[in-house]
């Protein structure tokens, strides 16, 4: 963590999803390893029809490969307004650690205001201790099941509306989660 981090109020966001978006290359991947077709809406880990170990297999791949990933519409904008409105910012992500490097290599690559030291992983496990570690004062997620894991903490959380999470979207609504 940066010292800015620490004199600062910090937003802490998902990667996957929230900035990078991924679906079109899990969805080509399913096609040419499988040869299943995947809709967007079942490209999260929930709802995907391939099971949890061809699902882990797609993402072990798809993961080192965020060449193929997009830039979240708007991501760099909505990045710049938080640090003029004085917020610092760190990504937290589930990825392990062979994949971090392509998770910052896409964060350079499209020149996003975030340094590679900010970039935080999981290993796979919860966000909450890391978030809380930080002094997170709000969490940007697109997975719901990561977000509830931080209710009762005092960050702010904020479920990020996404065509492969609309199974979510009425819970989190109902939860008082903001739904942009």
């Amino acid at each position: 963590m940066n010292s800015t981090a620490l004199d600062r109020r910090l937003v802490a966001l998902d990667f996957d999803g929230c900035i990078a978006l991924g679906s079109n290359a899990k969805i080509r991947f399913a096609k040419e390893k499988w040869g299943v077709e995947l809709a967007v809406e079942q490209t999260a880990e929930d709802v995907s029809p391939l099971g949890p170990q061809r699902y882990r297999e797609m993402m072990d791949a798809v993961g080192r490969r965020t060449g193929e990933y997009e830039l979240a519409p708007h991501c760099r904008e909505s990045l710049e307004g938080l640090l003029d409105k004085g917020f610092c910012l760190a990504v937290v992500t589930s990825r392990a650690d062979y994949e971090l490097d392509a998770a910052k290599y896409f964060i350079a690559k499209h020149k996003l205001p975030i340094q590679a030291t900010d970039v935080h992983n999981t290993q796979r496990g919860g966000k909450k201790s890391v978030c809380q570690q930080l002094g997170a004062v709000a969490f940007l997620e697109d997975s719901l099941w990561k977000l509830v894991e931080l209710r009762g903490t005092g960050v702010a959380l904020y479920f990020m509306k996404q065509p492969w999470n609309g199974h979510e979207q009425h819970k989190a609504s109902q939860l008082k989660f903001i739904v942009p």
